[in-house]
């Protein structure tokens, strides 16, 4: 089943193997600028299937 969820230091692991597709990287920048974003407005959150990270926004 997919889930979605709030980001938590839980998922930091996970998040970071993951990774941008080169052609898209100009719009969205890598995953540890993405995470650099992130603040008390900009709240990142993880996609799961099965329990396991798929990606986040």
């Amino acid at each position: 089943m997919i889930h979605i969820e709030k980001m938590t230091t839980r998922h930091l692991a996970d998040v970071l193997l993951l990774s941008v597709a080169d052609e898209q990287q100009r719009f969205v920048g890598s995953i540890e600028e993405i995470l650099k974003s992130a603040n008390a407005q900009i709240r990142p959150h993880v996609i799961l299937v099965e329990g396991i990270v798929v990606g986040f926004f």
